[in-house]
């Protein structure tokens, strides 16, 4: 998975470029690749989590190991937002599991494909980040394309 993810709620469907979805990678992995199964677990942690406490988290840290190993925390962590909140962007933020590199990996070449459907990428704001970005990596899995300081 690439650092970071950007969705966006309402996005226009009309794309300038060649989309490039990205596959779930590690379905079958870390977690089911059949939406039933996913659904039946993700049922199942959330019946186990931690009731929602008072207030509104401003952000979620949430473990995102194979589920059979950390699905129960993750499902407590995201527990705590109102599940009627509406967000116009969620972003998520990770390591790279692949290779190791500075900076962040922001993916704006399509978006991304789970057993649960489609999370759409604001492609737009993707590449402000990346054009404000010091260190960028397009992919954690292509170790070519790396745009360096010109300091360096």
């Amino acid at each position: 998975m690439p650092g970071n993810l950007f969705f966006k709620k309402d996005k226009p469907s009309d794309r300038f470029h060649k989309s490039l979805d990205r596959q779930p990678c590690v379905a079958e992995q870390f977690y089911p690749a059949s939406a039933k199964e996913l659904k039946a677990d993700l049922k199942s942690y959330f019946n186990i989590a931690a009731p929602p406490r008072v207030g509104s988290p401003i952000a979620i840290l949430a473990p995102h190991a194979g589920y059979i190993y950390s699905g129960a925390v993750a499902a407590s962590a995201f527990n705590q937002i109102d599940p009627h909140s509406e967000f116009d962007r969620i972003f998520l933020i990770g390591s790279s599991h692949r290779v190791s590199f500075d900076g962040a990996s922001v993916y704006n070449q399509g978006d991304y494909l789970t057993p649960l459907g489609k999370v759409e990428v604001d492609i737009d704001l993707a590449n402000k980040l990346i054009s404000c970005l010091l260190y960028t990596s397009p992919s954690p899995r292509d170790r070519t394309r790396s745009r360096m300081p010109s300091s360096a």
